[in-house]
């Protein structure tokens, strides 16, 4: 049986407050077709312009998704799921580090 046939629908928690957006935490992994592991983190408008400490804090990715049809799984908090495109899935595979977590703002998963 797939790991992740048993895990739950993954939730999104409310915004603190509207400075606030969320930002993906995509996991590293060294193979292309590892599965996709991810957190969704809350981060207020003030560490957005401080850079939370580093320059470069996250990427926004934004395109065309294609058909909203998801088809594919993104594994959350190790807990839950969520489902995302075929073209969403493609992207974060090919964005993926293979030693470092990778912040990224995508529409398609960051604004519920």
């Amino acid at each position: 049986m797939d790991a992740m046939a048993s895990l739950r629908p993954y939730q999104y928690r409310p915004l603190d407050s509207p400075p606030t957006i969320r930002i993906l935490v995509l996991q590293p992994a060294d193979d292309l077709s590892s599965s996709l592991k991810a957190q969704l983190v809350h981060v207020q408008g003030k560490h957005l312009l401080l850079g939370h400490g580093r320059p470069g804090f996250y990427e926004a990715v934004s395109y065309y998704w294609g058909e909203p049809t998801l088809s594919h799984v993104l594994c959350m908090n190790e807990d839950s799921k969520l489902g995302i495109t075929r073209n969403a899935d493609i992207v974060l595979r090919h964005l993926r580090s293979p030693r470092k977590p990778r912040y990224l703002w995508i529409d398609a998963i960051c604004l519920n």
